[in-house]
């Protein structure tokens, strides 16, 4: 199962290199537009059209939606959400939101800051292949 993972403040999958030195399955990193409309409306479409066919896994962690209003629309596919204990970026009131988006998704909490996957690379990877591996994804 491929997963897809969308760049934060660096809108670039640049910062995922230690993650991905560390997952040894498919992925596509979708970077977010450095130009243009940043509104949640033209985003998620602009993610939407770059999402793979297949089965996938959904890792949202986009820096310009956390402000914005949610959308209308709920998606029905496997998501999970890796949510730093120690966030001072993302409260766990605001993170939540999402569970009205993806209607399947799954919180799992690691100990650490933002930027979750950067800071614990190793962790991240080896919870994510083992979600995968366990059927949950």
């Amino acid at each position: 199962m491929k997963i897809v993972l969308l760049p934060g403040m660096d809108g670039t999958g640049a910062l995922f290199s230690d993650f991905l030195s560390h997952y040894d399955d498919d992925f596509i990193i979708i970077p977010l537009p450095q130009h243009g409309s940043q509104d949640h409306t033209s985003l998620s479409n602009m993610i939407e059209n770059q999402l793979p066919k297949e089965d996938c896994v959904l890792k949202n962690r986009l820096k310009v939606m956390s402000q914005q209003q949610l959308p209308a629309t709920t998606f029905d596919i496997p998501v999970i959400y890796i949510q730093a204990k120690n966030d001072r970026l993302i409260s766990d009131e605001k993170s939540r939101e999402f569970s009205l988006v993806f209607t399947n998704i799954k919180y799992i909490n690691i100990e650490g800051p933002h930027f979750i996957l950067q800071a614990k690379p190793k962790e991240s990877a080896s919870l994510v292949a083992q979600l995968i591996k366990a059927g949950e994804l």
